[in-house]
């Protein structure tokens, strides 16, 4: 019985590199996409405009957590799925998505009077974004669960394609801030159709029959996602609380700035993580007994951040100020130095990815709570401290700091459920890239070689390799173990 569990476990950790591997390249190219429209906002927009946005973000994620259960990661994490607990879902999404939409309108008044009504216009705007996706939640929810993720992936193409579009023929009449929120509404109108017709022709049956709706499915969903509600209440101040302060202390602009640096590292060092916790999410789910294959996978995944997202973290730093002026030009370049900050937070936040993964797949999103209410609580002091004594620098110090202790603390409870050794898989890498950086900073800052674009190639690839050519004398054993593991999940055959 037990080998034909780990049977079980292996083939499903067969099935999640091969997802990985076909999704990766339509998700990547996603990300490209939502990268060339922030190149071409910057262009167009001014600071104060992203500062608009940043502020209605904040006041639109109060209403979204409080009406923010979890109720996909339960969907996905149940073993099996009548079409009772499907019905269910959808009918609980839709009507959490209705009084998000009411505490807005509540909330409208207020946020008009002290921060505008550009501010309140964005709050209201993404709000009914969250109440169209609402309606294809459900359908979405299930393609990922069963692994479906060649229709999920040929509809982020198409929709990321069609903001794209809207994107360029609204900036280049000017609409100024409606560029980013109406180009949101019509992605997001393309995703709900596009995922109810990838349900409707995976599973030949409809999303949705109000006379189907199960009481005891509901108390289910509430029972699996009380502990993820209260988590949810701290993801305002995790994620939005520095902008909040910011915006409120230093005004619009210089949280544009804050949020234009905010977007770059989360582009460059995020990507490669989300994409990867969505798939391993639901094989987690499917392994959630099987302790070994758990531990195997989950370590796995950390090597791929010390492997390929920190790289890309070294680069960044050493070359933060080439990267800014070549991609948003010199009236962004305020940006260079809060860039290289912000990019250790959101390094710390890709690990963040696969551990929330972890424990939603094993059925214990308490965990998060637990490591997340740490994190805010450092936060709330230390964010307006910083940004007093620091300015916006300060803000972004705090932020990493909450995020260290937060993930930490995380990993104390990784280890009670599988045993993990962070020590093999993050001292060394920690170890070479710090002397990466300081050669990188102190001495190839001193170059400049016939050109800005050359010049930055070259930092690029000289970061590197140096880090490579380090870590392949100092771990070659190692390295090459991992490489070789790598390789031969990815060369699987269906």
């Amino acid at each position: 019985m037990n080998s034909q569990n780990e049977l079980v476990g292996k083939i499903n950790i067969k099935k999640v590199l091969l997802a990985f591997r076909n999704f990766f390249i339509s998700s990547y190219y996603c990300q490209l996409i939502s990268f060339v429209s922030l190149l071409l906002l910057v262009r167009f927009l001014k600071p104060f405009d992203f500062g608009i946005v940043a502020l209605g973000t904040f006041f639109f994620s109060i209403g979204q957590q409080l009406t923010e259960f979890g109720t996909e990661k339960a969907l996905i994490y149940r073993q099996s799925s009548s079409d009772n607990i499907i019905y269910t879902h959808t009918f609980i999404q839709l009507l959490l998505a209705s009084c998000h939409f009411f505490l807005s309108l509540f909330l409208l008044a207020f946020v008009n009077h002290f921060y505008g009504k550009e501010v309140s216009y964005a709050m209201l705007m993404l709000t009914v974004g969250r109440v169209l996706q609402s309606f294809g939640s459900t359908s979405r929810s299930m393609l990922e669960k069963e692994l479906h993720f060649g229709r999920i992936s040929a509809i982020n193409i198409i929709s990321s394609t069609f903001s794209l579009i809207v994107l360029i023929i609204l900036a280049r009449i000017g609409f100024g801030y409606w560029v980013i929120l109406l180009s949101g509404i019509g992605t997001g109108l393309v995703n709900v159709f596009l995922q109810n017709l990838g349900y409707v022709l995976c599973y030949h049956r409809n999303v949705f029959r109000i006379q189907k709706v199960s009481r005891d499915g509901i108390f289910w969903f509430w029972r699996y996602c009380k502990p993820m509600w209260l988590g949810a209440q701290t993801t305002t101040v995790v994620l939005q609380y520095d902008k909040f302060i910011i915006g409120t202390f230093l005004g619009k602009e210089m949280l544009g700035f804050y949020d234009v640096a905010n977007k770059y590292a989360r582009y460059a060092l995020n990507g490669i993580m989300v994409i990867a916790s969505k798939i391993t999410l639901s094989v987690y789910a499917k392994i959630q007994k099987l302790q070994n294959e758990l531990e195997n996978l989950f370590t796995l995944m950390l090597k791929l951040v010390f492997r390929i997202v920190f790289p890309i973290f070294l680069v960044l730093i050493v070359c933060a100020k080439e990267a800014i002026l070549v991609l948003a030009g010199e009236k962004w370049l305020t940006v260079a130095p809060l860039l290289q900050i912000l990019l250790t937070a959101f390094f710390i936040l890709s690990l963040n990815e696969e551990i929330s993964a972890f424990f939603f797949g094993i059925g214990s999103p308490v965990s998060i709570t637990k490591y997340w209410l740490v994190i805010a609580f450092l936060m709330i002091p230390l964010v307006p401290l910083g940004t007093i004594f620091l300015g916006i620098k300060g803000a972004a110090l705090a932020v990493i700091f909450a995020w260290f202790i937060g993930i930490t603390t995380a990993f104390t409870y990784v280890k009670r459920f599988v045993n993990i050794n962070l020590i093999d898989i993050m001292v060394r890498p920690i170890s070479i890239g710090i002397i990466t950086v300081i050669i990188g900073l102190f001495y190839l800052n001193r170059l400049f070689i016939y050109s800005l674009i050359f010049n930055f190639i070259f930092k690029i690839i000289f970061t590197l390799t140096l880090f490579f050519l380090l870590l392949i004398i100092f771990d070659k054993e190692r390295t090459s173990k991992d490489i070789k593991k790598v390789l031969k999940a990815f060369s699987w055959n269906r």
